[in-house]
This record gives C-alpha cells, sequence and structure tokens, in this order.
C-alpha cells in the first residue's frame, strides 16, 4: 500500500485549512504521513483537523503520522492539555 504525503506547512487561513481537509478526504484508504517540518505556529483549528484525521485513519485501519520536525504540533498538544498524545504524534517518517 503506497503512502501518501500530505503537505501541511503553510495552513495560514481558512482556505489552506479546507485544502489539507480535502487532502486528508482524497487520501482515505492509504497510509499518509502529513509534513508539519516548517510549521512554527500551530492554530487551534489546525489541530483540531489533524487530531480529527489521525483519528479517522486510525479508524479506517490506516495510519496516519508525522515528520518528526513538527515541533510545533508537539509544543500545541502540550499547551493543550493532550501530552498523552504526544507519542502518537512524533513518530520520525522523514526517511
Amino acid at each position: 500500500m503506497a503512502n501518501v504525503r500530505i503537505d501541511a506547512n503553510d495552513v495560514s487561513s481558512l482556505a489552506d485549512l479546507e485544502r489539507l481537509k480535502a487532502d486528508f478526504c482524497a487520501a482515505v484508504g492509504s497510509n499518509a504521513t502529513v509534513d508539519l517540518s516548517n510549521v512554527k505556529k500551530m492554530s487551534m483549528l489546525l489541530l483540531q483537523l489533524l487530531l480529527a484525521a489521525h483519528e479517522a485513519f486510525k479508524a479506517g485501519g490506516h495510519t496516519l503520522t508525522f515528520t518528526s520536525g513538527s515541533g510545533a504540533l508537539l509544543d500545541t498538544l502540550t499547551a493543550a492539555g493532550l501530552s498523552d498524545l504526544r507519542n502518537d504524534f512524533a513518530m520520525d517518517t522523514t526517511s
């Protein structure tokens, strides 16, 4: 099964969130890696979208992993009180 790569580095507007949501929908039925390597700051809307996508992929028996450079995501999880999810989102998939 192919691994789809989804670029989430430049998500700064609602239109960008809609594009990202469409990318996740297009990847349904596959495993996917989300590139967050250049994200400096993460909005709560983006975090909600990533959490929902992660759960949807998991429920469908597929994986949604994140690039190891996703420090902004890990920091946002901690700030949101979701530190227990850090290991799920800290997978090194850059190779």
